[in-house]
């Protein structure tokens, strides 16, 4: 009985101490909001963040081909080759696949 009686007393004088850092315990690593769940959002939003300047760059390539494309007939050639595969009445195609 002895023990149980110092441990009840260590607990009545640390109690807000104990209180406090089963809180932080809680809050860090329990829970929706925890740390855990913190550090893999901000790894998501990094990602996020880099396709969302890769869409830009090619948002502003493909604009800027487009515009080529409505003010030359060349263009539209050169994308009709490259893209699509057609070709003119006197030439010949030959598509190379890579394995």
């Amino acid at each position: 009985m002895g023990k149980f009686r110092q441990i009840l007393t260590l607990v009545g004088i640390y109690r807000y101490i104990i209180v406090s850092a089963l809180a932080v315990l809680f809050l860090g690593f329990v829970g929706e909001n925890c740390w855990l769940s913190h550090m893999k959002h901000q790894s998501t939003i990094k990602e996020l963040k880099k396709d969302i300047a890769k869409y830009k760059d090619q948002y502003a390539h493909d604009t800027e081909q487009l515009e080529q494309m409505d003010n030359s007939l060349e263009a539209i050639r050169r994308v009709a080759r490259e893209r699509y595969f057609m070709k003119a009445a006197n030439e010949d195609i030959f598509i190379i696949e890579e394995d």
